[in-house]
């Protein structure tokens, strides 16, 4: 089972936060395992090669599920809210880089929650 944690700064449309209200979110379902999220900037010179000045790598991890329409109106609301905390038994993990994606399979979604951990070198799976 994982929780989800959610709250923020200040309040988003008609949800209280500023008096330290926070939303519990349980879901019955596993992270898969990463992928690998690289980006690369630079410039190319004039033999057209290009010239790394930075390069990032981070661990995208998934949780698939399925959820009515209620949970998916709060989950595209995610990516909005400053604090988002993942609970997997004993271990917490704050997310960022949130996505949402979901196909609708009659009155459900099948839901893909996408996320990166805060300090991307932890492991999760």
């Amino acid at each position: 089972m994982i929780t989800l944690e959610i709250s923020n700064t200040c309040d988003l449309g008609m949800t209280l936060y500023q008096f330290g209200f926070k939303q519990r979110l349980f879901i019955d379902a596993i992270i898969t395992q990463p992928d690998y999220d690289s980006k690369e900037e630079g410039v190319e010179n004039g033999n057209r090669y290009f010239n790394k000045t930075f390069q990032q790598l981070k661990k995208r991890y998934k949780i698939d599920f399925i959820a009515p329409e209620y949970i998916l109106d709060a989950l595209t609301l995610l990516p909005l809210h400053d604090y988002v905390t993942l609970y997997d038994g004993f271990d917490s993990y704050e997310l960022d880089d949130i996505s949402v994606d979901y196909d609708w399979d009659g009155r459900f979604a099948i839901c893909t929650l996408g996320f990166t951990v805060n300090g991307w070198n932890k492991t999760l799976c």
